[in-house]
Order: structure tokens, then C-alpha cells, then sequence
């Protein structure tokens, strides 16, 4: 609950500031007064609590008074009036707002705390009302800044302003150091780029301090029997974790906002991703409940939240505000829990990832984090068409290789001790890592990629026969001498539309097309062959697959071959010549992974949903899901879970993440623990007859 402005309103009547020389008024006040006091004693208990419950407290001033050449400052001090604001909106506490300019013309409000987020002028009319605020019984609370007699005021001997660096303080955390205080967050995560050197005076105490590598290294919040004093301007940055710190300081001095703020009511507790409330979370998971989702987890977390809600409330009632706030604070936990377990875990579906050829700390250590999170495939990167990271004997090693040794052998030592289905990817066509050198002699070779206009890229040219016969060895290599579940074919297509226009492509083009091409390049690029040029790079990839498919079951008719493709196969068989459509149709593949790359929900849907169309069942579609790639890097664990839930709703049969890395890790995979992959299932691969 927040409330308007004070300077968007006439200020409250005070009649000490404002004395009326009207009988007629001062007759009118006290039959006021009067009708007040009736109203006081016949009102329900119930109303008066709740009419007590939203009175604010608090009151915030803007810092609106800049001084002599502040303006600059204007943004700084938007920043932590938001800082102040939002923390309090996240614990539910009301307030007013104000400004220095109102308090200097009125005085303050009539609130038991007042908060100055950065007051970087206060005027000595505005520092006098502020004075006689605290003599009055009121207590303040500043950040960063402050007047020195109203900081001495709050037990603080300020020395001045200064880089956090200068500290020693540069990316430390705020740490309380009096448990005793009620709610006070153990640790708060607080970026400040200025703070005040500053020490207690003799009543003044530290109640935290900003804290670097277990190290008290300077004040961060000083108090006396006045007021507190925050050594730096707060923010929006983990404002969940600043509001803690915000409320726990102000219920020093103001005990009652803990009945305003403690949440007693499923509407009252949230948010929890998109849900606003529990409430909200908790009328889905009655929805999916009821719909047969198996989610028991989120429905148990549900009931005992709400029961702890309640409890709370009935503590609440009693003053017992440290063990309100504990059941509360269970209550949330549960309910951010009910959250990731509200998602269903669904059997028989793939849950891959792709992945670095290498793993950290090691394959063994990754190997038996994802299989403990329940995923059941494995994607690692582990050749280019130049380069290898594994003991080959057809493409140069990668330099790494001589020291850290034969990263594939290592990965399926480990996906094999561990259970976890393995499938090395061979980034077909691409030449990524490969040396200078390699390429140079892949470029005398004529076995690149060459433009319309001439320029030879770095990719392989798929009509060049030495290199259709490179991937042939490569793939059988992968499968003959390594324990590998499938094989994934990547980077196989073109690296653009305006490629490959080399002497091979040439000659194999006119023989495709049974006629002389005069004007070469110009008539296949945009000329009278463009078109048939379009069939005749999906024919040079088609025909790769298609020998590549052939070598492969030859070589293991058990083989899992699939392939990372990209999302629009109507388009990028084009663009890319990649035709996987009719990799599917014709049976050359046993799954596709189109990679879906976007943060936005209705656009995945719509890939999928058209993807399942092409498919139409012939092969299990594992939708791609971007959380680390280039164009949509996911900020929130949700959008996860929310588009592997869209994937199950359109028909994929499963999933792969784009890509396993410390924040997928760390971020990630414990929350799909929780609910999509919470129990173990291996992924039904379909054979065709």
C-alpha cells in the first residue's frame, strides 16, 4: 500500500501551527472532535484494527532540496527514494510520502518514523522541524547522508562521503551484528558506490557492518534511542533482502508496523513468479491438481503454508511478533517451493543438455549433478569439421588435448558410471577452434566455402568429396571407439545464403542441372538458376545426411542419430539449406532438437506448435530451450519451467537446455528438481518398423 504525495495535497490541519481566529471554525473542530469520540467507542473492534493496520506509520522524504548545483543529483536521489520505497512495498508496509520542501513549510506528518532517503540539502528550518520531531518522541532513520547535528542526533560522529573502494568495501555485503532485533536479516546484499565513514558516539551502537571476507570493515548501520543511521543510499538491487533490513530498523523504534507488515492471509504473501499472491500460485495448483497433474508436493506446501498464515495471524493478535514473523516466514518458504513443485514431472520424456566438450569441475562431478537432478541425455560439443577434442585419427587435435587428455573419454567414462545417455556432438560442417594453420591448408585445399563475390569463409563446402568423406570417418570414429548412446549431428547446412559458389559446386551444380551455367556465378546466386541453386544446396546437405545415416546404422543399428536444427524449416531450408524436414521423412534421423531460442512464452509456443506440424509424429520432436544462447539468455528460473510446460502442452516429447554452465547450474537445475524433473525417467525413443 503506498499513498500520494503530500505535495500533491493540502498538508494536515495542525492547529499548534495553524491557530484560527474564527469562533465558528474552532466551534466546528470540537463538534468534530466530539462526533469522533462517539464514533470511536460504537465502531466494531474489528474496524478500529483494521482502520489501525492502514494507518501509516512511516512517512518518507523525497529529497527535493538538491542545494547549490545538485541538479545533477536529481537521478541519484530518484534511485534511492525507489530504494526506500519499493522495501517497503515488499513487506507491506504503508507510508506517506513527503519532501524536504513540505517538511521545511509544515513540519512532519503525523507518523512515528520518518525516513530521509538522500537528503542532500536539508535547510536548518527543515533540520529544526526534524529536531523537534525527535524531542517530540518520533525517530529517524537516514541513508548516507544527513546534517551533523541531526546525525549526532542518531549517535553518529560522521567523518564524510566516500568511495566504497576507499573502505575497503567495494562489493560487501552488509552483516548484522546484534541478533537480538527482531527480523534482522543475517546478511544483505547491498551494491554501494559511496558511503559515509562515519563511528558511533558514545550512544550510538553498530547493529551492522559491511562485511568483506568475514571481516567487519566499516559501520553500516548505526542506532541510538532516536533513530538509525544506514551508511549508504538503498536500492532496488535485492530489494527483497533490503526490505528485511528496512523493517527489522524500523520496528526498533515503531514495534505496530510488525502487525501492519507480517502477512496473516493467503493474499497477503507473494509474489511467487507470475502469481501476485499465494492465492493466485494457489488456485493453479488446485487447477492442475484437479486437472490430474501429478503434483503433490506443491498441493502439501499449499495446505501447510496457508495453515502457518493462519497461525500467524492469530500471534499477530497476541503481540507475539517474533513468532508471527517465524510462521510467516515458513509460510513463504513453502510457498516458493510450491512454486517450482507446482510444475509436473511427466514420464518418458527426454531432459537433455547440451553442453561444452568439457565439464567443470569434472565430467564425473557433472555427470552425477545432472543424473541426481533426474535429466537423462547429454549433448556435449566434442569436433568441428576441424578440430577435435578427443584421440582421433582423421582432424588435428585441439591444443588442449595434449594436456588435459581425450575429453570424450573422459565424458562417457563418466555418463556410464553414472547412468546418463551420451550424445557427442559433431559440429558438422563448422571449422570453430580450429588453428590458423588447419585452415589455411583447408583453404589451399579448396575445401571451404566460398561467397558469391568470391571470399572463402571457413566452413566446409559439403559437395568437396574429401570432405564428405571426412565426416563419414569422424562419425564412425565417435561411435566405434567410444561407449556413446546416439551420435547429434550441428552446423550441418551452409553458414549463409550466399555460399558456396566454388569450382566443386560449380561442376557438381551443372551436372545436377544437365546444362552449362555461362554467367557463374550470377545466374545460380539471383539469376535464372537461383531457384533450382536453392534445391541443389538441400540436395548436397540431404545426401550428406543421408550417407551419414547410412554409415552409422551400418556401423550400430542401435544408434540414437539425431540432429540440432535450426527453428524454421520452412525459411532455413533456404536461408541455410538445411532441409531437416525431409531428414525426418525419410527416416534419416531418429529425433530433431529445433533450437527454439527465445525468452518470450507465446513465441516458443508458436515454434513448437508449427514444428509439430512438419514433424507430424513421424519422429519425437525435444524442443531447444535457450537459457545461455546468444539471443536469450533467461533471467529468471521461470521462464524455464514455463516453456518446458508449453513444450509438453504443443506435443514435443521432451526437451534439451542450451547450456550447462556454473549459472544453469546454480540457478537452475535445483528449482527443476523440485518439480519437472522431480522423480527419474528414462525417454521413450520410437523406432521406425
Amino acid at each position: 500500500m503506498s499513498y500520494t504525495d503530500a505535495t500533491s495535497r493540502p498538508p494536515p490541519t495542525d492547529l499548534s501551527r495553524r491557530p484560527c481566529t474564527s469562533r465558528f471554525l474552532a466551534a466546528l473542530v470540537l463538534c468534530a472532535a466530539a462526533v469522533a469520540i462517539v464514533l470511536l467507542y460504537t465502531r466494531s473492534p474489528q474496524a478500529s484494527a483494521q482502520t489501525d493496520l492502514a494507518r501509516p506509520l512511516v512517512a518518507v522524504i523525497k529529497g527535493d532540496r538538491l542545494g547549490p548545483g545538485g541538479e545533477q543529483m536529481a537521478p541519484l536521489a530518484d534511485t534511492h527514494l525507489r530504494g526506500v520505497t519499493r522495501a517497503l512495498q515488499a513487506v507491506r508496509i504503508p507510508y506517506l510520502l513527503t519532501c524536504d520542501s513540505d517538511i521545511e513549510a509544515h513540519g512532519p506528518p503525523d507518523v512515528a518514523v520518518l525516513i530521509l532517503p538522500y537528503n542532500r540539502a536539508v535547510s536548518e528550518v527543515e533540520l529544526g522541524h526534524l529536531l523537534q520531531f525527535l524531542r517530540d518522541g518520533g525517530a529517524i532513520i537516514a541513508c548516507l547522508l544527513g546534517r551533523n547535528d541531526l546525525l549526532y542526533a542518531l549517535g553518529v560522529d560522521p567523518v564524510g562521503a566516500v568511495p566504497a573502494e576507499q573502505l575497503g568495501i567495494a562489493g560487501a555485503d552488509i552483516v548484522s551484528s546484534d541478533t537480538t532485533i527482531l527480523g534482522i536479516p543475517r546478511r544483505v546484499r547491498q551494491p554501494a558506490s559511496y558511503v559515509m565513514a562515519c563511528r558511533p558516539l558514545p550512544d550510538g551502537r553498530i547493529i551492522a557492518s559491511w562485511d568483506d571476507d568475514s571481516a567487519a570493515a566499516a559501520p553500516a548501520v548505526i542506532a541510538n534511542t532516536h533513530g538509525a543511521f544506514i551508511t549508504c543510499g538503498l536500492t532496488t538491487d535485492h530489494c527483497p533482502e533490503v526490505a528485511q533490513l528496512l523493517r527489522a530498523v524500523i520496528g526498533i523504534f515503531a514495534p505496530q508496523v510488525w502487525a501492519q507488515s507480517i502477512p496473516s492471509s493467503p493474499d497477503h504473501l507473494g509474489p511467487y513468479g507470475p502469481y501476485k499472491t499465494l492465492a493466485e500460485l494457489a488456485d493453479t495448483v488446485q487447477a492442475k491438481h484437479a486437472a490430474g497433474q501429478d503434483i503433490a508436493p506443491a498441493v502439501a506446501d499449499i495446505a501447510e503454508a496457508t495453515a502457518l498464515l493462519s497461525s500467524a495471524s492469530s500471534l499477530k493478535s497476541r503481540g507475539h511478533f517474533a513468532e508471527a514473523l517465524a510462521a510467516a516466514q515458513r509460510a513463504d518458504k513453502l510457498a516458493g517451493h510450491a512454486l517450482w513443485s507446482s510444475f509436473a514431472t511427466v514420464e518418458g520424456e527426454m531432459r537433455g543438455i547440451w553442453t561444452h566438450n568439457y565439464a567443470r569441475p569434472s565430467w564425473d562431478d557433472v555427470a552425477a549433478e545432472l543424473k541426481q537432478a533426474n535429466l537423462n541425455a547429454v549433448f556435449p560439443y566434442i569436433c568441428s569439421g576441424g578440430v577435435a577434442f578427443y584421440d582421433s585419427r582423421f582432424l588435428p587435435h585441439h591444443k588442449s588435448v595434449a594436456e588435459h587428455g581425450d575429453y570424450l573419454a573422459e565424458a562417457a567414462a563418466a555418463c556410464r558410471k553414472h547412468g546418463l545417455p551420451l550424445h557427442p556432438r559433431m559440429l558438422n560442417l563448422a571449422t570453430l577452434w580450429a588453428s590458423q594453420e588447419t585452415r589455411r591448408s583447408l583453404k589451399t585445399q579448396q575445401r571451404l566455402q566460398v561467397t558469391s563475390q568470391g571470399k572463402t569463409g571457413t566452413w566446409l563446402c559439403p559437395t568437396h568429396p574429401d570432405n564428405r568423406r571426412l565426416q563419414i570417418q569422424v562419425a564412425r570414429e565417435i561411435v566405434t571407439n567410444y561407449d556413446v548412446t546416439g551420435l547429434q549431428f550441428d552446423y550441418l547446412r551452409y553458414s549463409w545464403k550466399n555460399v558456396c559458389f566454388c569450382d566443386h559446386c560449380r561442376a557438381a551444380f551443372e551436372q545436377y542441372l544437365g546444362v552449362k551455367v555461362s554467367k557463374w556465378p550470377a545466374d545460380a546466386a539471383t539469376g535464372r538458376y537461383s531457384r533450382e541453386y536453392l534445391q541443389f544446396r538441400r540436395h548436397q546437405i540431404n545426401t550428406l545426411v543421408a550417407e551419414l545415416a547410412a554409415a552409422l546404422r551400418e556401423t550400430d543399428p542401435d544408434l540414437q542419430i539425431s540432429a540440432a536444427v535450426f527453428l524454421n524449416w520452412e525459411s532455413h531450408r533456404d536461408t541455410f539449406g538445411q532441409d531437416w524436414k525431409t531428414w525426418v521423412d525419410e527416416g534419416w534421423v531418429d529425433f530433431v532438437c529445433p533450437m527454439d531460442y527465445t525468452d518470450d512464452a507465446e513465441t516458443f509456443r508458436g515454434y513448437v506448435r508449427r514444428q509439430n506440424g512438419w514433424v507430424a509424429g513421424k519422429v519425437p520432436i525435444y524442443a531447444g530451450i535457450g537459457v545461455n544462447a546468444d539471443n536469450s539468455r533467461f533471467t529468471d528460473p521461470y521462464q524455464l519451467m514455463r516453456q518446458i510446460e508449453i513444450a509438453r502442452e504443443e506435443g514435443a516429447e521432451g526437451w534439451v537446455v542450451f547450456n550447462y554452465c556454473p549459472h544453469f547450474s546454480e540457478q537452475f537445475l535445483p528449482l527443476l528438481a523440485a518439480g519437472v524433473t522431480r522423480t527419474p525417467t528414462d525417454y521413450r525413443l520410437p523406432r521406425s518398423p
